[in-house]
């Protein structure tokens, strides 16, 4: 049982980890292009 319960946090670390990372770069690609837009 106690298996079952690290996997279920490992998929949720690795979850909540992609989400956070493409959150991220949703938000800073466009800063990136109208800065790079601007030099």
């Amino acid at each position: 049982m106690e298996d079952t319960g690290q996997l279920k946090r490992a998929v949720i670390d690795a979850s909540a980890g992609a989400i956070s990372g493409g959150l991220s770069r949703t938000m800073t690609s466009p800063l990136d292009v109208i800065k790079i837009r601007f030099q």
